[in-house]
């Protein structure tokens, strides 16, 4: 009996253990679930939150800007509007295509807008895609329907300035930064650009531009593009200079200070004179802005080496480009094509013919329609043909015009165009 009874016993035992394991089981199994939902939950709010920021900081550019608080764990790297995945590389903000497209009208800070989306592209590619880097092709571009080139590749990735519409840029591949020149302007081209099925990244506003400056700016390129805290350093120290050196020096400076420095018969009285271009030391600017760390590392690419200057347009910077630049303006009067002489002057008989081009076939009778053909050229580009014309065959071409409209606009007399030995100027309507 007494082996009997401890046989009884034993079962008892192992059942102890067995529930007891089973409820410490089912304790840590509840932890678990409970902190993993809370997680999730957490995860969703920041992804709901960091959805409306983006939107409210890139294309409501009057909204107050908010930030998620700062992650100070790494040092190297800057707070972003994604969250941070413990420590690791942030997800950029704004959309990435294969090409990148910045419009915007004439005196809109375009060539900022250019440069600033063109380098903050580069330090993307540096961390992420660094092979497609030799193959960047920055341009000016003024042929029309741009699309049909970009969209049958995604390389070579151009990075495009331009001043047409952006529906010769509408494709798949193409992220669009676009000038404004203030706020409301940015709201609303950016919500026609998203209706014309447009992805957009950023619409910069002058207005704006003036509130924050070109450190607020970085800012919106260094969420956007999910770059570091030294990146961040390196953008402001660079186009402090570069800022600089676009108002004050090469082809493309500030039409006040070129007019400063042009010899007096070539001066322009309309224009004031540049507030602050006078005070600096030019030179010393340039070779500051050769010495930043960014300007060393693009250096290292021939394919980006073009930002390293003012504009597309200018030589490369030698520590004294700018200095000598401004000397032949001085002595030649260089006008923004780079040409002496000063501003061109058109005759009133080109003057005459460019608002005929501007009117096009408005108001024309049909068998006028011949002296407008179907081109894809650009209206500068039509002008620049008729104007290179012997100046009988404008005459010709402009008597014309002014025969086949319907609108009882201007006569050849209203242009004021001097007579000439063509015998037909004293015999026109």
């Amino acid at each position: 009996m007494p082996a009997q009874s401890k046989m009884t016993v034993l079962p008892s035992k192992l059942a102890l253990v067995s529930i007891y394991a089973i409820v410490v089981t089912i304790g840590f199994s509840h932890y678990y679930v409970r902190d993993l939902t809370g997680q999730l939950q957490q995860n969703h709010r920041v992804i709901l939150e960091n959805e409306a920021l983006f939107y409210e900081r890139h294309f409501l550019p009057n909204s107050p800007s908010r930030r998620l608080p700062r992650d100070n764990s790494n040092t190297n790297s800057s707070s972003s509007i994604v969250a941070k995945d413990h420590g690791g590389p942030r997800r950029p903000t704004f959309p990435i295509k294969a090409h990148v497209v910045t419009q915007g009208k004439a005196r809109t800070a375009t060539t900022l807008l250019f440069n600033m989306a063109a380098v903050s592209h580069f330090l993307y590619l540096l961390q992420y895609k660094p092979k497609w880097i030799p193959d960047v092709h920055l341009t000016y571009w003024q042929r029309p329907h741009a699309y049909k080139f970009l969209r049958r590749s995604t390389t070579p990735p151009h990075v495009i300035k331009t001043h047409m519409d952006l529906n010769n840029f509408l494709a798949d591949n193409v992220v669009v930064f676009a000038a404004a020149k203030n706020k409301k302007m940015a709201r609303e081209m950016k919500q026609q650009l998203v209706n014309e099925g447009h992805t957009v990244a950023f619409v910069q506003d002058m207005e704006t531009l003036k509130e924050v400056g070109v450190p607020g700016l970085v800012q919106e390129y260094v969420a956007g593009f999910g770059l570091s805290e030294k990146d961040e350093a390196n953008l402001n120290e660079y186009f402090r200079h570069w800022e600089i050196l676009r108002q004050c020096c090469g082809q493309q400076m500030s039409m006040k200070w070129r007019n400063d420095l042009m010899p007096q018969e070539f001066k322009v009285s309309k224009f004031k004179s540049h507030p602050t271009c006078k005070t600096y030391n030019i030179d010393a600017i340039e070779q500051a802005f050769m010495q930043t760390e960014l300007y060393s590392t693009i250096e290292q690419y021939p394919s980006i080496q073009p930002l390293n200057k003012p504009s597309l347009n200018d030589g490369h910077l030698n520590g004294t480009y700018c200095s000598s630049y401004a000397d032949l303006v001085r002595t030649q009067g260089l006008s923004i094509w780079g040409k002496p002489g000063g501003r061109p002057v058109r005759t009133k008989l080109d003057g005459a013919i460019k608002d005929q081009m501007h009117k096009g076939r408005t108001n024309l009778k049909p068998e006028g329609y011949y002296l407008f053909p179907e081109t894809n050229d650009t209206l500068s580009t039509r002008l620049r043909k008729m104007w290179k014309r012997p100046e009988n065959e404008k005459k010709k071409w402009l008597r014309a015009v002014l025969v086949a409209r319907t609108d009882g606009g201007k006569s050849y007399a209203d242009y004021n165009i001097p007579p000439t030995t063509d015998s037909a100027d004293y015999n026109i309507p």
